[in-house]
């Protein structure tokens, strides 16, 4: 160990409550922030984890959502690209659903049940009946909030009207009508779907809507679902206007920039913590600067110059970031460990679309943290070192 290393740790052993105080400081910001970090790092993978379970990967439809014709051809097209896994048709469009005692307007998607299996994870959040569609009257299965306003549960009836075709009737046109019968109900953990989504079969739907084999549009399963921008890019610029390929991410931008946004935002204000802790590491060496005149001027008598002078000090606040970072990143680490394997703090299932608080630890949120507490007290020991060094011989031992 060298001089100035060794003269840094006698001071912190020296001034042990000080030192452990400021230690203490700035491990509790460090904690802070990789706990916090980690619950939102949870939320956000829980809320992909939702939104995957009833959003493609892809889809590839036609702008403004006008029905596709040549639906073999484009699955032809898109068969060739190795990282799709699956693709299959479907029907989405906007109408309204009546039971005998509500009614509502809906999001309808049509999709075949075997397909739509392997390409989502539907059948996980079915909470009554199945997800089913097989029998000899047409089923739908439909939100729990939705099932709600409709007053409907599984095996009650529901009507579903088409926005596009009519029938001719004594007292004029009338909207197409059909009735089906409520198959499941799920729960997907978030409002809008809940509150909205309705799922039948593909033919039934043609039928419904009067348009023949035409559809929306393709669903997408991919290999890696975070190159799925990537991918939709791809398949833009192979496919020619008016079709356009989109990814789940960009499906819900809005939602994943104000997360991104709030993660940052966050991850600011806890660092004032690490800040204002750090204030004590100049206070602190300040006054040692003032209480130390004598031995500094010694030392630079005895021949130390300006930069070993500054060493000293740099490396108090060195170490004191360092202690503090790694016991904050210890607490840290093992706090949010704790809490992803053992559901101890429980959320209002009404409230949030889980019932535990979920976390999830990144390496890269810890090295950073701990990277910031070392700068920030770094930069906090400069002002107290330069003051130090700045110290003229003669004055320090005037009055010794």
């Amino acid at each position: 160990m060298n001089f100035e290393k060794f003269v840094a740790l006698k001071y912190i052993k020296g001034k042990k409550l000080i030192s452990l105080i400021n230690i203490g400081s700035v491990a509790l910001g460090v904690c802070c922030i990789i706990i916090v970090l980690s619950v939102m790092n949870g939320f956000h993978l829980e809320l992909e984890k939702r939104i995957l379970g009833h959003t493609p990967h892809i889809i590839v439809i036609k702008r403004n959502y006008e029905l596709i014709d040549n639906v073999d051809s484009l699955i032809n097209i898109l068969k060739e690209i190795k990282e799709i896994e699956f693709l299959t048709p479907f029907i989405f469009t906007k109408t309204l659903a009546k039971s005998s005692h509500s009614s509502d307007g809906i999001v309808l998607r049509g999709i075949i049940p075997e397909n739509e299996k392997k390409n989502l994870d539907i059948e996980r959040n079915i909470i009554l009946g199945d997800f089913d569609f097989s029998s000899s009257s047409p089923g739908i299965v439909l939100g729990i909030d939705l099932a709600k306003v409709l007053s409907v549960s599984v095996g009650d009836q529901v009507t579903l009207y088409s926005p596009f075709s009519t029938i001719k009737t004594p007292f004029g046109y009338l909207p197409k009508a059909e009735d089906f019968v409520v198959k499941g109900i799920f729960d997907a953990g978030m409002y809008d779907y809940n509150a909205s989504l309705v799922y039948i079969d593909l033919e039934t739907a043609q039928r419904l809507l009067d348009c023949g084999n035409r559809v929306t549009g393709l669903e997408l399963k991919i290999k890696n679902l975070y190159k799925a921008r990537e991918l939709a890019k791809r398949i833009n610029k192979l496919l020619s206007y008016p079709y356009q390929a989109l990814d789940w991410q960009t499906l819900n931008k809005n939602l994943f920039a104000a997360l991104k946004l709030e993660k940052i935002v966050t991850f600011i204000v806890l660092t004032l913590l690490i800040i204002i802790a750090c204030f004590g590491i100049v206070s602190t060496l300040t006054m040692l600067v003032v209480r130390k005149t004598k031995e500094i001027g010694i030392l630079k008598a005895m021949g130390s110059d300006t930069k070993r002078i500054m060493k000293i000090f740099l490396y108090y606040g060195l170490f004191v970031g360092f202690f503090g970072a790694v016991i904050g990143a210890i607490i840290g680490v093992l706090i949010s460990f704790i809490l992803s394997k053992y559901p101890i703090i429980n959320l209002p299932a009404d409230v949030y679309f889980i019932k535990y608080l979920p976390t999830k630890l990144f390496f890269t949120d810890v090295l950073i943290t701990i990277s910031l507490a070392l700068a920030i007290s770094l930069l906090a020991a400069i002002y107290p070192a330069r003051k130090a060094a700045s110290l003229v011989v003669v004055e320090a031992l005037r009055y010794e």
